[in-house]
């Protein structure tokens, strides 16, 4: 299941890619009541799409982000990956094997890693 935090970097990253690319900046304040988004989380929400360069920021009085210019298109599965990383995996045991000893013979395993597979396909092909 997403989280709260994977929920709200779609939204950011969906609401400041809608905008022109001549547009500016926005605050963070801006971004946060425009995207029905708590203040706190959009602050570290944005400075961590602005560590992974898919945000660019400007400090001062007329500051704010915006999308970096030299972005990579982004889809679903990268933005989780960037924001919370855990919630991609539907199982532990399909991304830490020492976690079960059944790994080994454990037909659900094998079906959890299928699912996991087209779970995976799918976050791929969602362009935010």
């Amino acid at each position: 299941m997403l989280t709260r935090e994977s929920d709200y970097a779609f939204r950011i990253v969906d609401m400041l890619g809608c905008r022109s690319e001549d547009a500016g900046t926005v605050s963070v304040r801006d971004i946060a009541d425009q995207t029905l988004i708590p203040y706190r989380f959009a602050r570290k929400i944005i400075a961590e799409l602005t560590r992974a360069g898919v945000l660019s920021s400007e400090r001062g009085r007329f500051g704010g982000v915006r999308l970096a210019a030299k972005r990579p298109r982004l889809n679903a599965y990268q933005i989780i990956s960037l924001i919370d990383p855990k919630t991609l995996t539907l199982n532990r045991c399909l991304s830490d094997p020492d976690s079960c000893e059944r790994i080994g013979y454990c037909r659900v395993h094998v079906k959890l890693k299928k699912a996991q597979h087209e779970y995976e396909k799918l976050l791929r092909k969602i362009y935010i």
